[in-house]
C-alpha cells in the first residue's frame, strides 16, 4: 500500500496476515509480529528480522536530495524492536532516528502521561508526555540502541540503528494497541550554519497529536 503526501513524501507499508488467533484484533492495525530476541548492535542482521513487519517512507532532507526509511519492526513478548535503516544520496546529511508510541492508545489530541518519545544520537533521550525533551538524555538508559553511545563517534554519520525497549517499561503485554509513530531529524550545515528539520510518519501526522499516529498490534506469538 502506498500513501502519497505533502511535500511529495511517500510511504509504504508492507504487512503480513492476522493470524487466526488474533481475529479480535482491529483488522486495520498495523502488525507488529512476535520474533526473537534480535541483537542490538546496530547492524540489522537480515537473518535476525526476517520476523518482523517493515514500513518504509522517503522524504526530501535539508539539502534537497530523497533519503528513503526502511524501519522494521517485531517484538519477543518481553520487548519492542524496531531497526532503522538509512538510504541517502548525500554524505553530509546528518540523520538521528525517532520513535513515538502511544501505549494506552487513547488516540488523545494532545501529549498525555502515557505518549512516549525516544530519540537516538549521540546520546539516547527518552521522554512520557513531552518531545524534544533532551534534559533527559543519558548515555546509560534503561532501554538498548545499537550501536552503543559509547560506541558512537562523535559527529558519526550512521545509516542503521536497532532498538530494544522493554514492555515493562511502556506498560504493554503482548496483544496491546498502541500508537505508533516515526520522526527523523536531518540536519546539515547550509552556508556555514546548522540548519535542522524533521520528517514524520506517518504522513499526515503530528508529533504533537497522538491521534494522528497509526493503530498498530503487539501481535501473540503463532
Amino acid at each position: 500500500m502506498m500513501r502519497i503526501g505533502l511535500w511529495g513524501v511517500a510511504a509504504a507499508i508492507m504487512t503480513i496476515p492476522l493470524p487466526e488467533a488474533a481475529h479480535s484484533i482491529n483488522p486495520d492495525s498495523l502488525p507488529i509480529p512476535f520474533g526473537p530476541s534480535a541483537t542490538i548492535d546496530g547492524e540489522v542482521a537480515p537473518e535476525e528480522w526476517t520476523s518482523a513487519n517493515l514500513v518504509t517512507f522517503s522524504f526530501q532532507d535539508v539539502l534537497g536530495d530523497y533519503v528513503t526509511v526502511s524501519v522494521w519492526l517485531m517484538h519477543d513478548g518481553r520487548s519492542l524492536q524496531a531497526a532503522f535503516v538509512f538510504k541517502r544520496t548525500n554524505e553530509d546529511i546528518f540523520l538521528a532516528p525517532e520513535l513515538f508510541l502511544d501505549t494506552d492508545n487513547d488516540k488523545s489530541s494532545k501529549l498525555r502521561s502515557d505518549d512516549w518519545w525516544f530519540h537516538v544520537s549521540g546520546s539516547d533521550c527518552a521522554s512520557a508526555g513531552r518531545y524534544d525533551d533532551y534534559s533527559t538524555c543519558t548515555l546509560n538508559a534503561d532501554w538498548e540502541t545499537g550501536p552503543r553511545p559509547s560506541q558512537r563517534e562523535r559527529g558519526e554519520q550512521l545509516d542503521r540503528y536497532e532498538i530494544r525497549i522493554p514492555f515493562s517499561k511502556l506498560g504493554v503485554v503482548t496483544g496491546s494497541e498502541v500508537g505508533l509513530g516515526f520522526r527523523v531529524m536531518h540536519s546539515a550545515q547550509v552556508s556555514g550554519e546548522w540548519v535542522i528539520l524533521t520528517a514524520f510518519w506517518p504522513l499526515q501526522g503530528s508529533p504533537e497529536s497522538p491521534a494522528t499516529w497509526e493503530e498498530a498490534v503487539l501481535l501473540p506469538n503463532s
